[in-house]
């Protein structure tokens, strides 16, 4: 009975031990920062926690941040070339959540960014989602040597093995998204006809409610850095989804309203929702009704910062309140023919 409990508990120990060598090698929760063949492509399962395991559990001294929904998380952060930025964006980031993650990023950082480079989607301004809770993702860190409890659990090893999957199989190659260990979102070519029916499916009536805080958290988040200068985008969608969106009469009303409240807060703001040749070629430049390819942030980020670009001419357009209400006119006569 003695050699039968030895052996049961060596056994155990032994795939305990090989399970945590596995979750180390392959890493799924950005907890390290090395790198192998088997590990180069990452899934973002749980981005809010796995960006601040990356923030925590590594090197962090930058001088810009990257805030946004998974439309900015699939911006390069080192097509910014003059800043040394950390991409914070996850899905589904609502506005409400800004402040809490860049006070938080500060702290890390040891100081305040230089830049925020804030990526403002028509949606997170339609509506608050229940507000993710960020003190569960920083007390996960502060926890008790939680990178190497995590290194036990089968949730990290079922993600282990499906990001080795992805490398032995290629299925990265099918994925709509995913990153590499710099942290550098990927999107793979989807037909131009997937993209175009993705786009039709999402073409249901819908009227959008409207958050009544959306301007007063933007003002907070501007007033709480006052040493940080804003970089401000509207993100683009299809132009097909765009004119569905604007041809009943109440979006239009939020959307007037939402350019405007951005305008009001940040004076400035660099426009990607509208009418455009990128838009307009939705089928190749876009990987679904929502998401554009990240050649595409390349363009938006060199349109925002006057990076050398001659791709996309009409692609962003520099709003002010000299010249809203000009685009505003713009764009609802585009739609109503």
């Amino acid at each position: 009975m003695k050699n039968f409990v030895k052996r049961f508990i060596l056994m155990s120990a032994v795939i305990l031990i090989s399970i945590a060598t596995f979750n180390w090698y392959i890493d799924p929760m950005w907890c390290f920062d090395h790198k192998n063949q088997f590990n180069q492509y990452q899934m973002a399962f749980n981005e809010r926690q796995q960006k601040i395991n990356r923030m925590h559990f590594n090197a962090f001294d930058y001088n810009a941040i990257m805030l946004g929904s998974s439309r900015t998380a699939f911006i390069n952060h080192n097509d910014i070339k003059t800043y040394h930025a950390y991409n914070m964006a996850v899905e589904r980031m609502h506005p409400s959540e800004f402040s809490d993650y860049l006070e938080h990023a500060k702290k890390v950082n040891k100081k305040d960014f230089d830049i925020v480079f804030l990526g403002l989607d028509f949606s997170s301004a339609t509506h608050r989602i229940e507000e993710e809770q960020i003190n569960e993702y920083i007390s996960n860190v502060n926890a008790f040597a939680y990178r190497y409890k995590i290194l036990f659990s089968l949730d990290t090893l079922r993600y282990s093995i499906k990001n080795v999957s992805n490398f032995l199989f290629d299925k990265y190659k099918t994925r709509s998204r995913t990153f590499d260990r710099d942290f550098i979102s990927h999107s793979y070519p989807q037909s131009p006809q997937s993209v175009k029916n993705s786009v039709d499916e999402a073409l249901f009536d819908y009227e959008y409610p409207y958050d009544e805080n959306y301007k007063k958290t933007l003002q907070e988040l501007k007033d709480k850095n006052p040493n940080t200068r804003f970089y401000v985008f509207t993100t683009p969608l299809p132009s097909k989804y765009l004119r569905h969106l604007l041809s009943n009469p109440h979006n239009r009303q939020y959307y007037t309203r939402w350019l405007k409240e951005n305008v009001e807060v940040f004076h400035e703001i660099e426009h990607f929702m509208t009418l455009n040749s990128v838009t307009e070629d939705y089928a190749h430049t876009f990987n679904g009704a929502s998401h554009f390819y990240p050649s595409i942030g390349t363009h938006i980020v060199n349109k925002t910062f006057s990076y050398p670009d001659d791709t996309y001419k009409d692609f962003g357009i520099k709003l002010d309140e000299g010249n809203l209400q000009q685009e505003l006119n713009t764009v609802f006569k585009s739609v109503k023919e």
